[in-house]
């Protein structure tokens, strides 16, 4: 009985579905090219290098890696 109901439910969803078609979204995807995003590799897999900001009050070391700070003094 419960097996029934639950494939009376799903027919009756199916029924009830239509395809949505949003003419802006589809123009706009077609105008926009796909990225590359190999070029990351070489970021990720490359070596670390800092770099150093200082003033009279604070020293702050970055790294390329995200630019993170590593070190404040």
């Amino acid at each position: 009985m419960q097996r029934k109901h639950y494939e009376d439910s799903i027919a009756a969803l199916k029924i009830n579905q239509s395809p949505v078609v949003n003419p802006v979204a589809d123009s706009v995807a077609k105008i926009v090219p796909q990225k590359d995003t190999s070029g990351f590799n070489k970021a990720l897999n490359g070596s670390e290098q800092l770099t150093t900001v200082e003033n009279e009050l604070m020293k702050i070391v970055f790294s390329n890696k995200g630019a993170q700070p590593k070190a404040v003094t």
